[in-house]
This record gives C-alpha cells, sequence and structure tokens, in this order.
C-alpha cells in the first residue's frame, strides 16, 4: 500500500513540473535557422551540459514502469561517453517564484503549491545522481531552474554545448543546443544542433525577442495571450523592428504607453495629403503656414524623409501592434509580466562550480545497476567493460581506475562495422578475471597499442607466406605425379594379344 502511494505521488509531483518552454517555439527555429544533424561522434571531446530534470520528465512520461527511466539513462549516458563526450548534469531547484504561480494557476488549486517542493522530482534526482556519481560524472543541483544553469554554464564558456529539448533555454542566454538524439544503425547516432548565432542571422529573433514572443503565446511562467500563436507573435517581432523599436522594451511598456491608448481610441480617416512631401495637408496650405512633420514654418520638403505623423498613418504603421495591444489589454494578467526578469537576471549569484570528472567506480557501479535492475546480472561485466573499453578507444583512460584497466591479449581479425575498419581484439579483464572479445576501430587502436598491431601485421605476413609456401608446395607435388604418370604411360609395355587356339 505504501509503495504505491508513493509512486502515485511521484507521479503527480512529476506532472507538476513537465515543462513545455516557449509554446511552439521549435516550429520556428527549425524549417529556416537550419538545425544540422551531425554525427555523434563529431562531438567527441567536447564538454556538454545535461538538463537532467528534463530527461527524466521525457523518461518517466514515455514508460510505464517506475523504475525504467533509469534504465533509460545509463543507456544514454554511456552510449555518449562511449563518443568521447565529457558530461555535466544539472537538475532543478527549488521552482521560481514565478513558476509557482503559473503551476498553482495551471491547476486552479491553491493548494497544489504545497507540491512545488518538487519532492518527486527530487526523488528521481536522487536516484540518477547515484548511477551517475558511480560513472564519475560532476552532478549539480540548480539553485532554480536547470536549463538557467546549463544556458550560464554554455554562456560563460565553461561548456561548449547543452543537451535539452526545453526551448527555454534560449531565453536564458544559451548558445549551443543539441536536441533530438537518434540512433541511425547499430554503430552510429546522430543529434540536432541550433547556433544561436544562426539563429539571429537566419531569423533575426534574438534572446531577448524570443523572450517577448514568450509573452504571447506562453512559457513556464504565463500562460500567453488568448488567440496569439508564434506565428502572429513573429509577425508582430518584424512589424516592432521595421519602425525601429526594441520588441521587448516597447511590449513591456505598453501598459504606460500614452500614444498606444490615444490611438486605440482614434478614429480618425484618412485625410487629404499634400502630393509634395505627402504629409498631412495640402501642398497651398504648406505654402502658407509650413509642414510641422517636414520642420519648414513655410513651404515643404519634397526630399523629406519624415513619416507622416497624423493618427491615420501612425494607425497604419503600428496595425498588427495596436490589434495585439488590445487583446492584450484584455488579459487581466498580461501586465504582470515581471516574470521576464528571471529570463534576463536568473544567473545573477550563480556561483562558479567545481566541475570535475572523476575514476569510474566499478564496485559501486555494479551495485547501482544491480540494485536498480538496469541490466540483468549475467550482462552486468560484459556491459561494463564494453563502456571502460570504448573510454579507452576515445581518449578517457583518465576516467579509469588503473586496476580495471582493459589490456589487449591479441587481435583476432580485421573486419567492419558501418564502413569503418575495425579489429576484433580479444581483452583481458582483471574485474571480471576471463577475457572478452570486443569490435574496435582500427585508427584509435593503432595509437594506442601499436605493439599489438605490428605483431599481428607480422604473425599475418607469416601466415600469408606459409599459405603461399604450401600452395607452392601443392602445386609443385601435383606437377611432380603429372610428370611422373606422364613417365609410367611412356615407358609401360603392352601387353601382346593372346594367340588363337
Amino acid at each position: 500500500m505504501t509503495s504505491t502511494v508513493t509512486v502515485t505521488c511521484v507521479h503527480a509531483c512529476l506532472n507538476l513540473t513537465i515543462r513545455m518552454g516557449v509554446k511552439d517555439l521549435w516550429k520556428v527555429l527549425e524549417p529556416r535557422s537550419e538545425p544540422r544533424s551531425v554525427p555523434l561522434k563529431s562531438l567527441q571531446g567536447k564538454t556538454l551540459a545535461v538538463d537532467l530534470s528534463g530527461w527524466i520528465v521525457e523518461f518517466r512520461t514515455n514508460q510505464n514502469f517506475h523504475h525504467l527511466y533509469l534504465r533509460t539513462l545509463y543507456q544514454r549516458v554511456t552510449r555518449l561517453m562511449k563518443q568521447g563526450i565529457k558530461l555535466v548534469f544539472v537538475a532543478d531547484g527549488k521552482a521560481p517564484e514565478w513558476k509557482q504561480k503559473a503551476m498553482a494557476r495551471r491547476r486552479r488549486d491553491e493548494a497544489a503549491t504545497n507540491n512545488l517542493n518538487r519532492a518527486g522530482l527530487k526523488f528521481n534526482t536522487e536516484k540518477c545522481f547515484e548511477v551517475l556519481e558511480a560513472l564519475g560524472l560532476p552532478c549539480i543541483q540548480a539553485p532554480g531552474e536547470a536549463e538557467a544553469y546549463c544556458a550560464w554554464l554554455n554562456g560563460s564558456g565553461r561548456v561548449d554545448g547543452i543537451l535539452t529539448s526545453d526551448s527555454d533555454v534560449f531565453l536564458y542566454g544559451g548558445k549551443t543546443v543539441y536536441k533530438d538524439l537518434e540512433e541511425i544503425n547499430k554503430f552510429e547516432y546522430k543529434v540536432d544542433v541550433y547556433e544561436m548565432k544562426d539563429i539571429e542571422e537566419k531569423l533575426g529573433l534574438t534572446r531577448e525577442t524570443m523572450i517577448a514572443m514568450a509573452i504571447f503565446v506562453g512559457c513556464d511562467y504565463d500562460d500567453g495571450v488568448e488567440n496569439i500563436g508564434i506565428k502572429k507573435a513573429q509577425e508582430l517581432m518584424r512589424e516592432l523592428r521595421l519602425n525601429e523599436l526594441d520588441p521587448l522594451t516597447r511590449i513591456r511598456g505598453w501598459k504606460e504607453n500614452e500614444e498606444l491608448k490615444r490611438l486605440s481610441k482614434s478614429n480618425e480617416r484618412k485625410m487629404t495629403h499634400c502630393q509634395h512631401c505627402s504629409h498631412k495637408g495640402t501642398k497651398l496650405l504648406h505654402d502658407k503656414d509650413g509642414c510641422c512633420d517636414c520642420n519648414l514654418e513655410q513651404s515643404c520638403d519634397q526630399s523629406s524623409e519624415a513619416v507622416c505623423s497624423c493618427d491615420y498613418h501612425t494607425k497604419l504603421r503600428h496595425k498588427l501592434e495596436l490589434r495585439y495591444y488590445e487583446k492584450s489589454m484584455q488579459n487581466m494578467t498580461f501586465s504582470d509580466n515581471k516574470w521576464v526578469d528571471e529570463f534576463l537576471h536568473a544567473s545573477d549569484g550563480f556561483e562558479e562550480p567545481t566541475l570535475t570528472w572523476k575514476t569510474i567506480d566499478v564496485s559501486s557501479l555494479k551495485c547501482q545497476i544491480l540494485e536498480k535492475r538496469i541490466l540483468v546480472e549475467e550482462k552486468v561485466d560484459e556491459n561494463i567493460v564494453k563502456l571502460l573499453i570504448q573510454l579507452q578507444m576515445t581518449g578517457q583512460s583518465s576516467l579509469i581506475s588503473q586496476g580495471a584497466t582493459p589490456h589487449p591479449v591479441k587481435i583476432i581479425k580485421e573486419c567492419k562495422q558501418n564502413h569503418a575498419q575495425c579489429f576484433e581484439v580479444q581483452w583481458a579483464m582483471s574485474i571480471t578475471g576471463v577475457t572478452q572479445t570486443e569490435t574496435v576501430e582500427q585508427t584509435p587502436f593503432r595509437d594506442l597499442y601499436g605493439n599489438i598491431v605490428q605483431k599481428y601485421q607480422e604473425e599475418k605476413e607469416e601466415a600469408e607466406k606459409r599459405k603461399q609456401e604450401e600452395k607452392r608446395g601443392k602445386k609443385r607435388r601435383r606437377e611432380e605425379k603429372r610428370q611422373s604418370s606422364l613417365m609410367t604411360d611412356f615407358f609401360q609395355v603392352k601387353k601382346k594379344p593372346a594367340a588363337p587356339n
């Protein structure tokens, strides 16, 4: 009974933490910012921050059994480690005030705030940390949102990128984001990469512009404005930029903007405009009284670049802005967008982290795998050995303790895996006390164990020589046999026919 209640509570708390990021932002970023699907092995040597809380929610919402999220975590993490990628894991801390209010509002239950300490997520995070620390990976509990801390690590150059599917990371200042890890075949994987510099150049979307869009379409902290979607928000951003206005500053000041208040109430229709300067009034009137838009007390200026300041043309230039301004003013919570500062200043006060990668604690890792039912017992040693071998092949021997280092005994044969030249190697493992055969790519193995490769090549050449000698010997023996047969036939005495009776 107790375990059932616990699991139910965990699910309930996890539901409270499910994030949407900026609604539909990925739809805008994907088509034109050119997410490049790159092979996972191209990230070898890079350090990536992982939004662990996002992974936990992803795993738990896609699985029916309580413990399987740890298996999925282990499989994904070791896959990345085998590619030579250094990982830093960041988990959510306390939910920001604005997120707590949004959660309670969405649940229509103020009592929900009692669970906003993320007890369920904290429980899952602790279990994940136990596995990750056994793998020697640094784990950080963020003061607030995990994606905010990841963005800070990336923006400050402490890591090369961020692994997450939460679009909020761009609003927090993330620069390079990796999303949608996908298996190509048994041996290769790919991942989509988004660069903030490409988003700015190709889409004209800055961090501040995306925050402004979030005010309308909704995010973790606010539900946005009804009937204003991501495409409409994007059109509004274009109009504001064409009018040389900073979108975020302009929108945040809507409530106090007297010009917009006046324009929204103005019913001024199109009036006569001067054919000479295109400003309000006639040429005759301008010649007499001048033109205020041309800044002349008499006549007007045909080359003037000043736009007409009449309400009709001003409303025309701010057509979308006025439409969405009027919609927004009908939204009771619109003016309460102080949560914007969460995106802009979440990293204020973040302390320098200690990022230390330790050697894998093999005995602890085996205990974690068995205790948490990550793998069946018969596969544990084999799986760990594969990981240790691949860590060596990707230059991460520092993560392997001296007593757990696999040693190659001999190369069994050459082969190919996914068009890559490989060796099938027999390895001696002190941790298992038995030998194990694993396939590795030729180039890194040759760099590490050139003497074994040389010995294999020499043995291969010797074997080839013996094979050739055997072939020549067989050929020589066949020829001798043939010659012997010919001589026998030549000297063979034919029997005389029998005499007739």
